[in-house]
Order: C-alpha cells, then sequence, then structure tokens
C-alpha cells in the first residue's frame, strides 16, 4: 500500500509541487535500491491529455488503483496540485500522524486533531469544503444536514451522533486554489535547477541559453566549456564517437559520421559535422504528450524570430505552443519545399506521422493537430 508524508504547499511524499512531468514519471518507474519494486509501488498509472489542445489543457497523470491524479500545468509541464479521490486508499501522514488509511477514517475531529483549527469552510450542494494552507477537504454531508453548516458554522458531530468524514483531498502549492504561484523548480536534494529556461535562437548565429552562447561552427571542446557535458552523445550509425580523439589524426577527404550531443534535461540537440567537428544543427523539442519523443526530452523553452527570413521589417517570435498555421500564414512570401512525411513517426503514434516543413535554415516539424514537434535551425 501506498503511504505519503504530507507537506501542506510542499510536497506529497517525493512528488514536489513545480517538478517537471519527467520527474514524476522518473519516480514512478525507477527501482527502488533492492531493483525488486519502483519507488512507489503502484501497478497502473494512466497518462490523461488533451489531443486536439495538448497545449492549453492539463497533463494527468493517474495512479489507477491509488486513485491519486498528478495535475500537471501544459506550460511549463510542471506539477500543480494533486487530488485523492478516495482517500481511504493510500495511508496519508502528517507530522508523524496518520490522518486517513485503510483503518483510519478521515473524520473531522481527525483532522482537527492532525491540522489543528479552521476557518469556515464552503459549502457546496452537499459536500462541505474545508481548508487549510495548501490543503482542501471535501466531505459529504448528508442533505437533511446541509443547512447547518452555513458562512459560520462547522459542526464537527453530526445531530445524529456521526461525525462527517472525508472522502476527497486536494493538496497545492500556495493558499488559494484559484491563484496558485509554482514555486521553482528543485532536485531531490532541495536545490533549485535550471529549468524551462529561455534559449534564444537567432537563425544566422546560434543560441542564447543562461547567458551562455552556442554559436555555428563551434568545436565540441566550446560547447562543453559552455554547456557542460550532455546527457548523451549519439552517433547515426550507432557506434560510439571518441570525442576526445586527436581530430588532427583523421584523413583529409574522409566522410565521417555526424553526432548529436543530447540536452535531455535543456530540451535540445546539437549536431556536430562529423567531418569538420563543428556546430551545424540545432534540434528544439516541445514534448507533447502522446507524441512519440514525450518523456525522452523535456519541454524547451525556445525562442525563434523567425522575422529574420523576411525583408519587410516584420517579426514573428516562435514559441514551443504556437501552432504552425500561424507559422506558415506569416512566412507565405518564402519559396519552400513541399512538406514531407517523417516515415520514422508514422507508427503507434496516436497523432500520426509528422510533415516536416522546411525554410531556409529552419525545418518545423508538425503534428496533424498543427503543433510543433521539434524545430531544427541549421546553417545555411
Amino acid at each position: 500500500m501506498l503511504s505519503l508524508i504530507v507537506n501542506p504547499c510542499t510536497s506529497i511524499g517525493f512528488f514536489r509541487f513545480g517538478m517537471p512531468i519527467s520527474d514524476a514519471i522518473e519516480l514512478l518507474k525507477r527501482p527502488s535500491p533492492d531493483k525488486k519494486r519502483t519507488e512507489y509501488p503502484v501497478n497502473k498509472i494512466e497518462i490523461i491529455y488533451n489531443q486536439h489542445q495538448p497545449v492549453t489543457s492539463d497533463i494527468v497523470i493517474k495512479l489507477v488503483e491509488e486513485s491519486i491524479v498528478l495535475r500537471f500545468e501544459p506550460k511549463t509541464q510542471r506539477l500543480r496540485h494533486v487530488e485523492f479521490n478516495d482517500i481511504t486508499k493510500v495511508e496519508l501522514n502528517y507530522e508523524g500522524k496518520i490522518f486517513s488509511g485503510p483503518s483510519v477514517d478521515c473524520t473531522f475531529v481527525k483532522i482537527y486533531q492532525v491540522f489543528g483549527p479552521s476557518t469556515a469552510g464552503v459549502m457546496e450542494d452537499t459536500v462541505y469544503h474545508l481548508s487549510y494552507q495548501g490543503i482542501t477537504f471535501q466531505i459529504p454531508i448528508p442533505k437533511k444536514y446541509t443547512h447547518l453548516y452555513g458562512s459560520d458554522n462547522m459542526l464537527i458531530e453530526l445531530p445524529n451522533g456521526t461525525t462527517p468524514v472525508a472522502t476527497k483531498m486536494v493538496c497545492h502549492p500556495g493558499v488559494d486554489m484559484d491563484k496558485l504561484k509554482l514555486p521553482t523548480t528543485k532536485n531531490k536534494n532541495g536545490e533549485q535547477v535550471e529549468y524551462f529556461s529561455e534559449v534564444l535562437v537567432n537563425l544566422k548565429s546560434g543560441i542564447t541559453v543562461c547567458k551562455k552562447n552556442v554559436k555555428f561552427y563551434m568545436s565540441p571542446q566550446d560547447v562543453l566549456l559552455e554547456l557542460g557535458e550532455p546527457d548523451k552523445i549519439y552517433n547515426k550509425r550507432g557506434n560510439k564517437l571518441r570525442i576526445h580523439a586527436p581530430l588532427a589524426s583523421s584523413d583529409e577527404g574522409t566522410t565521417s559520421v555526424d553526432y548529436f550531443f543530447n540536452y535531455f534535461s535543456r530540451g535540445f540537440d546539437i549536431m556536430f559535422n562529423g567531418n569538420t567537428h563543428q556546430v551545424e544543427k540545432f534540434v528544439f523539442h516541445t514534448n507533447v504528450a502522446g507524441s512519440r519523443d514525450f518523456n525522452i526530452y523535456v519541454k524547451c523553452n525556445f525562442k525563434i524570430d523567425v522575422g529574420e527570413l523576411l525583408d519587410d521589417g516584420k517579426n514573428l517570435v516562435v514559441e514551443p505552443d504556437l501552432k504552425f498555421t500561424t507559422i506558415q500564414s506569416f512566412l507565405s512570401s518564402l519559396s519552400h519545399s513541399k512538406p514531407l512525411v517523417n516515415e520514422d513517426t508514422t507508427a503507434n503514434n496516436p497523432f500520426g506521422g509528422t510533415m516536416l516543413h522546411a525554410y531556409p535554415g529552419v525545418i518545423f516539424e508538425v503534428l496533424k493537430n498543427d503543433y510543433l514537434n521539434s524545430v531544427t535551425v541549421f546553417a545555411a
């Protein structure tokens, strides 16, 4: 059975408010030190998203048997709040005191014993909402007694001698659920980490991220100095890259394999020409839920001014949530090749195969719902 420590406004167990969805998924699948179970012993999860409006609707991870919903806001894909739709299915603990679980009823009395007094709640139909900072309990009240729970009344015992029992609970950062402000992203040690930082893209020169510049034609060594080690190095032919091998040892004219620095935790790749060992391309990923690349990369917060492609002084900044039809309309005066189907994406993809739309110096990979899957910028 799942047992979770509740830290109001901060975390539920290892699930920290403001954590990226990739971190939450990792917690649910990561093996424990004995390698026999995951960090959280859950048997089934579902990832729920809006296929037609994936960038404006929350992404949900549902722990099916535990009736827990982790809700992530769509722009930054960070944990917004946690819903317990049946609090009898998990053991909940606050400051060393268990207040709900299969053998502990979450009664009005128990809530008061553990959390202390609270201001009067709000009655909606037959459900009483009792709130503390970062926590709201939902307590069903028999219809014949709902009139007893006015704005100033809060009975912990009903006239028939029973005490109401909470069945649901919502945990969130801050005081007001309607005005949530997510905390900064931190790692499991509580240290602040870079996440969803702006990646400013200049089609002619390269990128700037966290005041660090990576330019076209930079060497791998220079990129490492700017961004640090990548999460992975990928060779197109699948061979391991000897990144530290002397460049001078390569024979002139030898055809080598292009390779990528994969920065999964930043949401982009950097491609190097296998012959010159210089930066040739940048690939930015949107991490749209349900796409083939979902949860491989975090969502990249790129800003690309495609107005540089035009001579009329107009500008349009392409961001990860922008629809392609908007971009296409803006660039309508430019000649571009006929879109191609990315055949690698046609199998087992709820969005279907993606389309590649090429313009001078930039390629947009577009999902069937008109949202971007990735953007590739290359040295023209």
